[in-house]
Parts: C-alpha cells; structure tokens; sequence
C-alpha cells in the first residue's frame, strides 16, 4: 500500500493511503492541481500528472462555454460592421444626389457631366470608407 502527501493552505497533510488520496480527487475535496507526494517522486507533482492517480469521471465535464462566446462575439462583429457599411452606402447615396443636384442647379453644369461626377464621387466615398 503507497502512501501519500498531499499539500493544502501551504501545509503538508499526510501521509494516506493511496485509495483515499484517489477518492479525495473523485469526491472534489482536493482537485488535480493539488500538489503530492510519494516515496518515488524527486519533487511535489500535480495530481493530475501522476498517471496512477487518474480520477475517473463519473459524469461528463461541464461544457466549454468559451466555444458559445466566440461565436456570439463573431455574430456581434459581423453585425456591426454590416451597420457600418449600411451607414456609408446611405451617406454615400447622400453625398451622389447632393453633388448631383449642386452641380446642375447652381453650376448649371450638363446633366451628364454632373451624372458622371456625381457617381465617381460616391464610388470614391464607398471605396473609401467600405474596405
């Protein structure tokens, strides 16, 4: 029968019988970050690093939640930008009919000279911006 330490609030606890040490990590009285000992180790080692001390679980972990998270975060990120690309295609729209309506009405310039214009304008703003 091996015998262990383990260690707990900085203190070493021991030694118990190896069953024991196990049925502490499967009840959660200790978890496998504890540090033990036995005769045969150089150092303190983690619980979960001894290969004789494996717990065995009785019930699946708990699920990753970080997996959920990153997806609403990627949906949020999506979300937003696509508000900003809609903001800028309305204020692009803006700025065509603006430049449109200002070169024919008060520079009288040609209808399709201001078309022209107007429309490289808002092609300009939405490279611009919508990259």
């Amino acid at each position: 029968m091996k015998l262990w330490y383990y260690a707990q609030n900085s203190q070493r606890i021991g030694p118990i019988p190896e069953a024991n040490l196990i049925e502490m990590l499967s009840s959660g009285q200790i978890d496998a970050k504890t540090l033990v000992w036995s005769q045969g180790l150089v150092n303190w080692t983690k619980a979960c690093d001894v290969p004789g001390l494996a717990v065995r679980r009785t019930e699946p972990p708990p699920l990753p939640a970080a997996s959920g998270a990153k997806a609403a975060e990627g949906e949020e990120v999506l979300l937003k930008k696509a508000r900003r690309i809609h903001r800028m295609e309305v204020l692009s729209h803006i700025i065509d009919w603006t430049i449109f309506l200002v070169l024919i009405f008060v520079f009288d310039v040609d209808f399709w000279v201001a078309l022209a214009v107007s429309v490289g304008a808002a092609c300009l703003i939405r490279w611009a911006f919508c990259r």
